[in-house]
């Protein structure tokens, strides 16, 4: 309750209210308030918690406080669902409980995303046919490191001139001060004929039906990323930052290449050799393509959750109707 703040209480107690009225048989969260709010839910009302925990708990993202209050919360829920091996290592790195934890990675539809690619984002942004296209995707933010790719651009074009570079995303959270040191960075660097920034895209299919090569920055581990598989259904060969749920997604060499974290010479040197050898940059976008509709399809996905739901309730109603025969 401390943590949902003094003025969400009257909330607190109207979904306490719902959650009686519905006699509900799971409480789900998936956000570190929800977290904590829920396992006090389900202890009030008797309902058991799952937990799905999408973010990488560690020091770089998190106070010192509130990933000890995590763990100290996490044992109430009755599983815990983490994205990726990382996640999970890294939760029970910071106190949580090892046995209550499975990893269920993310899943796409590909097939469907494929379908939704119906633009023409060349044509939009007027880059020219022959042009190769640099992109990277996500929030704005100071860990997401679009400034490695950008600080990497110079020595990408001396090698190949015929490139554009663009950075797709905005500052979702209000951190517009790291958008504005991308935009000076930029414009610092004399970049602005070949850096394209587009703001929030709602089409990202469009945005990397255009793509040649797809380019993860962060700087510091990513709990999954999610892009790298809609990239890589696209038939994209990734350059991405070797941390976190990352190399879960991408296979060196296979499907893309892994690079050390904030190193611009590193992301260089991966898109200037895939740039200089498209035949492996061709074989790595068809083997990730191939590989998240092996590992990584949602429909696999989905029955590994319903699964989790089944084990979770199966065994309350066990538990139930042996204290229920005990009392006899």
């Amino acid at each position: 309750i401390i943590s949902f703040g003094i003025g969400g209480i009257p909330q607190f107690f109207k979904l306490l209210k719902k959650i009686l009225e519905l006699n509900a048989d799971l409480i789900q969260t998936s956000c570190n308030k929800s977290h904590i709010l829920g396992s006090i839910l389900g202890v009030l009302t008797g309902t058991p918690v799952l937990w799905t925990v999408h973010d990488y708990i560690s020091r770089e993202h998190f106070s010192f406080p509130l990933r000890k209050l995590l763990a100290v919360f996490s044992f109430f829920p009755d599983r815990i669902i983490a994205f990726s091996e990382a996640v999970r290592r890294q939760f029970i790195s910071e106190g949580a409980p090892s046995r209550k934890i499975i990893v269920i990675h993310h899943g796409i539809d590909a097939r469907q995303f494929r379908e939704k690619a119906n633009g023409d984002i060349r044509k939009e942004l007027d880059i020219s046919e022959g042009a190769k296209v640099i992109t990277v995707i996500g929030r704005l933010s100071y860990w997401k490191g679009q400034e490695y790719l950008i600080r990497a651009i110079p020595g990408i074009i001396n090698k190949h001139n015929n490139c554009k570079f663009i950075i797709a995303g905005d500052a979702v959270f209000g951190e517009i001060k790291a958008k504005e040191d991308i935009k000076r960075l930029i414009s610092d660097s004399g970049l602005t004929g070949c850096c394209i920034m587009t703001g929030w895209r709602e089409d990202v299919p469009n945005v990397l039906k255009g793509t040649d090569i797809l380019v993860h920055t962060s700087s510091r581990p990513e709990p999954f990323g999610l892009v790298l598989l809609e990239g890589m259904a696209m038939g994209k060969p990734v350059v991405a930052s070797n941390a976190g749920g990352v190399v879960e997604i991408v296979e060196h060499g296979v499907t893309g290449l892994l690079v050390k974290p904030a190193d611009s010479d590193a992301i260089a040197e991966a898109v200037i050799y895939l740039l200089s050898h498209p035949e492996d940059a061709d074989r790595m976008g068809k083997a990730g393509k191939e590989r998240v509709e092996r590992f990584f399809d949602i429909k696999a996905m989905s029955k590994k959750i319903e699964t989790v739901y089944e084990e979770i309730i199966n065994r309350r109603g066990a538990e139930t109707q042996r204290k229920t025969r005990s009392k006899k």
